[in-house]
C-alpha cells in the first residue's frame, strides 16, 4: 500500500531501519549533524566562509585563524558540541573522512579497528590539541557556562536541529541572537561525508492489538501533511525529500539561515556511528572504553595515540564479549 515510498532506502537508513535483515522502524524523523558558524566572528577575523566541497585541512586552519582574544575575552574557533563535551557519535565524520571506518561492520560489529592514525589524528586535532590551544573550550570552561556559539563566543560545532531555538528567536540566548549559516562537514581522501544522521520512528509490535490501526495511524504521519505537523512542532522529517520540500522552508524563514538543503543531503549521503543490541556497554555516542577514552582526551591526561592503543583490545574484549553471550 505504498509502503516503500516512506523508506528512501541507503545505507545510513538502511542500518536504522532494519534489523537483522528485517523492517522494524519508519523514519518519523530525523536529526543530520552538521557545521554551524558564526558569519560575525567569521567577519571580524577576515576568515572567508567555508564552502561546499571543503576539506579537512581548510576546517583545521580555519579553527585556529578564528580562535582569538579581544578584551580578555577569549573566542574559541571551535566547540566539540553545544554546551558539553561531544563524544564519540560526534566525530565519526572526522575520524573516517580518509575512509577508514574503525568496525567492520556498523550493526552488530565482530572486530574493531580503533588503533588507526586517521582516528588518533582526528581525536588528537579536534580534542586533545584544540582544548590545549585554546582553540576550543575545555570541558571547565563549558561547566562554567557563557560559552558557545549560541553565546557568540564559538564560530563553529557540529550540532543537530535542534540547537536552532537557541541560536535566533524568542529562546535564544542572546536578545540580538546569532548570524548563523550551515554546511556540511568537510571531508577527507575519501570525499564522503560519514556524519552522523539520527533517524527516530514508530515501531509497531508483534504482540499489538491493532495492527492496522497503528498502520494507518503511522502512515497518516509519514503523509505530507503529517510531516508537515512533525517540521511545524520542531523536528526534522523523516525523508531528504521532505526536508528539503517541508522542513526547509519552514526552518529556514523561522531561523534565518538559507542551506536547508545541508540537512537534507546529509542525511541522504550520512552513516551512523555503531549499532548493537542489548547488552553491552559500546554505544553510538560512548560507552565503556570509548568513554574512558574520551575523558582522557578532555582530561589532557593522555595523547590520542596514547589513549587508542590502550582502548583497542577493550573495546574488542566487549565486541567479543557480545559475540560470546549470544552463542551461549
Amino acid at each position: 500500500d505504498g509502503a516503500e515510498a516512506f523508506f528512501p532506502g541507503g545505507e545510513n537508513y538502511d542500518n536504522q531501519t532494519l534489523w537483522q535483515g528485517e523492517r522494524y522502524m519508519t523514519p518519523t524523523d530525523t536529526g543530520s549533524l552538521v557545521i554551524y558558524y558564526n558569519k560575525d566572528l567569521f567577519d571580524k577575523q577576515g576568515v572567508a566562509y567555508p564552502q561546499a566541497g571543503w576539506k579537512w585541512e581548510e576546517f583545521q586552519q580555519m579553527i585556529q585563524d578564528l580562535s582569538h582574544e579581544e578584551n580578555g575575552t577569549k573566542y574559541y574557533g571551535w566547540g566539540q558540541a553545544q554546551g558539553w563535551a561531544g563524544g564519540y557519535g560526534r566525530n565519526t565524520a572526522f575520524m573516517r573522512r580518509n575512509g577508514h571506518v574503525e568496525w567492520d561492520r556498523i550493526t552488530e560489529p565482530t572486530q574493531a579497528y580503533w588503533d588507526h592514525p586517521d582516528i588518533a589524528s582526528a581525536l588528537q586535532y579536534l580534542i586533545y590539541d584544540a582544548i590545549a590551544n585554546d582553540w576550543s573550550p575545555g570541558p571547565e570552561v563549558i561547566e562554567g557556562g557563557g560559552v558557545g556559539l549560541d553565546t557568540g563566543r564559538v564560530a563553529m560545532y557540529l550540532e543537530g536541529p535542534w540547537v536552532m531555538p537557541r541560536l535566533r528567536g524568542e529562546l535564544a540566548t542572546t536578545e540580538e541572537g546569532i548570524n548563523f549559516e550551515v554546511i556540511e562537514a568537510p571531508t577527507g581522501d575519501a570525499d564522503n561525508n560519514f556524519t552522523f544522521g539520527h533517524v527516530h520512528g514508530h515501531v509497531i509490535t508483534a504482540s499489538s492489538e491493532y495492527k492496522d490501526q497503528a498502520w494507518d495511524l503511522v502512515k497518516y504521519i509519514l503523509s505530507d501533511e503529517g510531516q508537515t505537523i512533525i517540521a511545524n512542532g520542531g523536528r526534522m522529517c523523516g525523508t531528504p525529500d521532505n526536508i528539503q520540500n517541508i522542513w526547509g522552508d519552514i526552518a529556514g524563514s523561522t531561523y534565518g539561515f538559507s542551506n536547508t538543503a545541508a540537512f537534507a543531503d546529509t542525511m541522504r549521503n550520512s552513516s551512523i556511528s555503531v549499532i548493537f543490541g542489548e547488552g553491552t556497554e559500546l554505544g553510538a555516542y560512548s560507552g565503556g572504553p570509548i568513554t574512558t577514552l574520551w575523558d582522557k582526551l578532555l582530561g589532557q591526561t593522555e595523547t590520542a595515540e596514547e589513549a587508542l592503543k590502550v582502548a583497542q583490545p577493550e573495546i574488542q574484549a566487549l565486541v567479543d564479549q557480545y559475540w560470546a553471550e549470544r552463542s551461549q
